[in-house]
């Protein structure tokens, strides 16, 4: 993969993941405003019907950006390691 393509991918997956974090921020935000909802039963009604949708959207944001981490394909080996970047020198990496 070329450079370029791989800032691409990237650039979709930070997009996707920030999508990601304003639904948890609203779905909190809604789940607050149900949980404290006082007033008429349509008002609390209305409140947790919200919440409902929120969730819905929450969980297709979550499999939106999981498919887009799958698709950009940015393969990483997480084994162990060891770099030579001179005669002299050689530094092992340990993935923690």
């Amino acid at each position: 993969m070329n450079y370029k393509k791989e800032i691409e991918n990237i650039d979709k997956v930070l997009n996707e993941l920030k999508l990601l974090k304003r639904e948890l921020i609203a779905t909190e935000n809604k789940s607050e405003k149900s949980f404290k909802a006082n007033g008429s039963i349509k008002q609390r009604q209305k409140a947790s019907v919200d919440l409902n949708w929120q969730c819905m959207a929450l969980d297709k944001q979550r499999k939106s950006t999981w498919k887009t981490i799958l698709e950009a394909d940015l393969k990483v080996s997480l084994d162990d390691c060891e770099y030579n970047p001179s005669g002299f020198h050689s530094y092992k990496h340990v993935v923690k």
